[in-house]
């Protein structure tokens, strides 16, 4: 039977591959050998999303293929699973990968015909990679409407002359659901399906766009001590994003009216943030893991939605 070990230098060989191939690399420097069509249980993963995911179905352990070394980093901070990255997947270049937290690379089927020098060198820069530990980062994923802008008041006066402006019956009712949602989108769908308004959802967010934009162009101020703690979290280093769900031309213009666009590494709007996947697909990005990574928000639903997914959550930057 085959070695096998989800740790060090793992080599890719043929299913047909004779015994003595296989102990040639394992003489060489290889720590256990996965033969393709082999029963493993391992998942292949590109983002932090397949990763959790994978970790919630039972995988023995992770391999990071097509993914860049922030993403590899931010898998190997959000799971618990040993991470192997599949060195084709990164141009074979092992240097970029150490730090990051992997527990081994898997060889690419290319290296199935290489000489026994070949691994040798291949297993040795493996050791070294391995050899620097996982060196931390820290991460935040900032919302904008009540926690960066005092603009929850306008949020609430705009919803109460929708309201009234399309005569809805049990004004109050509707109100108090509208205050519970998280998406533009998610109000706009709920006051044309279910109480009759508008031509369509989309009419209703045009309309709400129209009535939104003077006040995030003029007139919503920043809460306060939110520069002060943006640019404290950006003298410290930490990669910070801005994640909301309002419309971008809206954030990106109450933002540079303010001057703390520039505070951000990463904006991300339109996000619909019901479920932890909308939150993961951010870390991809600035290359942060779960237990990394803070996350502010106002809103009582998406701070226990992040804390339930391994999140440390903030209900405020002060």
């Amino acid at each position: 039977m085959d070695m096998f070990s989800p740790h060090r230098l793992i080599a890719r060989l043929p299913a047909d591959a004779p015994q003595r191939r296989v102990r040639e690399v394992l003489d060489a420097g290889a720590a256990g050998v996965w033969r393709d069509g082999a029963p493993v249980r391992a998942a292949f993963v590109a983002t932090v999303a397949e990763a959790v995911a994978a970790e919630q179905s039972g995988a023995a352990f992770l391999v990071v293929s097509g993914a860049a070394p922030d993403a590899a980093h931010a898998i190997c901070a959000s799971v618990s699973l040993p991470v192997v990255a599949a060195i084709d997947g990164f141009g074979g270049n092992l240097d970029m990968l150490a730090g990051h937290g992997l527990s081994g690379v898997l060889a690419p089927p290319t290296m199935a015909a290489a000489s026994a020098s070949d691994w040798r060198r291949l297993a040795g820069e493996t050791d070294r990679m391995l050899a620097e530990p996982l060196r931390p980062r820290r991460g935040a994923l900032v919302d904008m409407d009540g926690t960066v802008l005092d603009s929850m008041d306008v949020w609430g006066e705009l919803d109460r002359e929708i309201v009234a402006r399309h005569r809805i019956p049990d004004a109050e009712q509707v109100l108090r659901h509208l205050a519970t949602v998280v998406h533009l989108r998610e109000g706009t769908d709920y006051l044309h399906i279910v109480c009759g308004v508008g031509a369509s959802s989309e009419a209703l967010a045009e309309e709400f766009g129209e009535l939104l934009r003077e006040h995030y162009e003029t007139r919503i101020p920043l809460l306060p001590g939110v520069r002060e703690a943006l640019e404290r979290l950006r003298q410290e280093g930490v990669r910070t994003a801005l994640v909301t769900a309002t419309a971008e031309d809206l954030a990106e213009a109450a933002l540079r009216r303010l001057g703390v666009l520039g505070l951000f590494g990463e904006i991300r709007c339109d996000v619909a943030k019901r479920k932890p996947e909308a939150l993961y697909a951010v870390l991809d990005d600035i290359g942060t893991g779960v237990r990394e990574t803070v996350v502010y928000d106002d809103s009582d639903q998406i701070r226990a939605m992040a804390e339930s997914a391994g999140f440390e959550v903030r209900e405020s930057l002060g």
